[in-house]
């Protein structure tokens, strides 16, 4: 997996931040970045290994998905 990245959409729409982290057993974890709960469970046991800016969660997830080669 490559060093930390970060994708940004078209400067034309309203984005968020969207963060991947993977644990030491490559298990990943992909929220919001606002979403703190989330990024408690998962900081002090992981790593995080790419952002993206999206318009929607479905987009985020699509971005993930070709990130990481899983078709899409």
């Amino acid at each position: 997996m490559s060093p930390i990245q970060h994708q940004q959409p078209p400067a034309s729409t309203r984005a968020q931040v969207y963060e991947l982290w993977r644990d030491a057993a490559g298990t990943y974890a992909f929220f919001p970045r606002e979403h703190d709960a989330a990024r408690a469970t998962v900081a002090d046991r992981g790593e995080l290994v790419w952002t993206v800016e999206a318009a929607s969660w479905e987009e985020a997830v699509a971005a993930q998905r070709r990130y990481l080669g899983w078709g899409g």
